[in-house]
């Protein structure tokens, strides 16, 4: 295979770098960011030059910033769209229902939701002024809105595992390794419908 027939597997586009939450796990917790969003016509040159000349499996809109608080999401979505490009973008959650129409509108092929670990523990570290029990009831509330609007794409719930092979192993955080374990994370707001995944973090399917 030559250099030009190479298939990029992910391509990483930041929206924005800002974040309305503050997670130790994250590498933006050490970095400093702008606080910039990336302007509409720079967003659009990105995606041409993509849609023209790079074989590439996925775009995702994100990278160290939450990509929900993107003042142009909505044009920008609608451009993916307009260029047949195949995206996804990972979010906190914190804003799935007031970007629901966009979402819903949009032909994202997935949206990750990184939830992580549901305990008041590490929502205090995340984000202290809203309380786990809240997170987790705007993440649900999120989730089934923009499903009720007429996603068709995948939603999948990021999770952290502890286990030996994990990142996270012999952390301070939540183990979620198992049906069980999952199903106290989420306190029964969502079923399990896959399989937890040990590595870097999990990803188990879910259904509101």
């Amino acid at each position: 295979m030559n250099e030009q027939s190479k298939k990029w597997r992910r391509i990483y586009i930041e929206l924005t770098d800002r974040c309305n939450m503050r997670c130790s796990f994250c590498p933006r917790s050490k970095a400093e960011g702008t606080g910039d969003d990336m302007p509409l016509p720079r967003f659009k040159a990105l995606i041409d030059d993509i849609a023209a000349n790079i074989p590439y499996s996925i775009v995702y809109l994100h990278y160290l910033g939450e990509p929900l608080l993107y003042s142009r999401l909505p044009e920008a979505l609608a451009y993916c769209a307009e260029r047949g490009l195949r995206a996804g973008l990972t979010t906190n959650g914190l804003l799935l229902q007031q970007c629901s129409a966009a979402l819903a509108a949009s032909t994202l092929d997935q949206i990750n939701v990184s939830y992580q670990d549901g305990t008041e523990t590490f929502m205090n570290e995340r984000l202290p002024e809203v309380s786990a029990g809240a997170y987790l009831r705007s993440v649900s509330a999120g989730i089934s809105e923009v499903r009720e609007k007429g996603f068709k794409g995948t939603v999948k719930l990021k999770l952290m595992t502890t286990g030996p092979a994990s990142y996270f192993s012999g952390s301070k955080y939540s183990n979620i390794e198992t049906p069980e374990a999952f199903s106290l994370a989420v306190r029964g707001v969502f079923e399990f419908d896959g399989e937890v995944h040990d590595g870097r973090s999990g990803q188990a399917g879910c259904r509101g």
